[in-house]
């Protein structure tokens, strides 16, 4: 019996993703006592997919795409982020990037390669998708109202002060990146092993949707992954 959470609606076009998984919390502090802030990750797939059997299904050559964005809760406004590491000390934040990536279901440490095209679609123009800076998407109650008045979740309504002039990749507009990326022409590189082969178990992918948290050293930057969604398994 298929759990109520994991049934296919007939309105949905491509695999959904199961609940954002939180690797490192983030913390504010905020007169004079630390508060945890939560990543959450919004991820969509675009058209591309099938149901076959009741199993999330594409060909290998399909295009298709990933809209990407994340928020922070509760909203954390003015007061500086930072995220506390091996070492246990607060580390400061100065942005954020998101990536994708594929792994075989079940196992994290095996990957399957992504290709991207270009408008061009040619051979030479394949890449494997890079990463991406993003700023996190404000709140429905912030982005609605005409004032920054008013507190959410214990602080004031604000941007996040960060500096996003170092990252994965330069932004249109290097102090303000955009709050959501659109992965564009993507295609698997591998079809899954044992694909309709009915003596051989069938293998899946999970498409994976990664939040980093940079953290600088210096002149250079660590990127820390802190939270990652992984999709409902597929078969390619």
């Amino acid at each position: 019996m298929i759990e109520p959470s994991r049934r296919f609606s007939t309105q949905l076009e491509a695999p959904p993703f199961e609940k954002t998984t939180i690797l490192k919390p983030l913390v504010v502090e905020f007169r004079g006592a630390q508060q945890f802030v939560y990543p959450e990750i919004q991820a969509k797939i675009r058209p591309g997919f099938f149901t076959l059997d009741g199993k999330w299904t594409c060909y290998r050559r399909n295009y298709f795409a990933v809209d990407c964005s994340f928020g922070l809760h509760p909203w954390p406004s003015t007061v500086p982020l930072f995220i506390r590491l091996y070492d246990q000390i607060l580390e400061p934040i100065k942005g954020f990037g998101m990536s994708i990536s594929v792994i075989v279901d079940g196992s994290c440490n095996e990957t399957c390669p992504l290709i991207q095209h270009t408008p061009k679609r040619d051979k030479q123009s394949e890449r494997t998708p890079g990463p991406v800076i993003l700023q996190p998407m404000p709140p429905p109650s912030l982005t609605t109202c005409s004032t920054g008045a008013g507190e959410y979740g214990g602080f004031a309504l604000s941007s996040p002060s960060l500096n996003y002039n170092l990252g994965f990749a330069e932004p249109s507009q290097p102090c303000q990146p955009p709050t959501s990326h659109l992965f564009e022409r993507i295609q698997f590189q591998k079809a899954t092993a044992n694909n309709g082969k009915r003596r051989a178990q069938q293998q899946y992918y999970n498409l994976v949707v990664e939040l980093y948290a940079e953290v600088p050293r210096g002149e250079v930057s660590d990127w820390v992954q802190i939270a990652r969604r992984h999709s409902y398994p597929m078969v390619v």
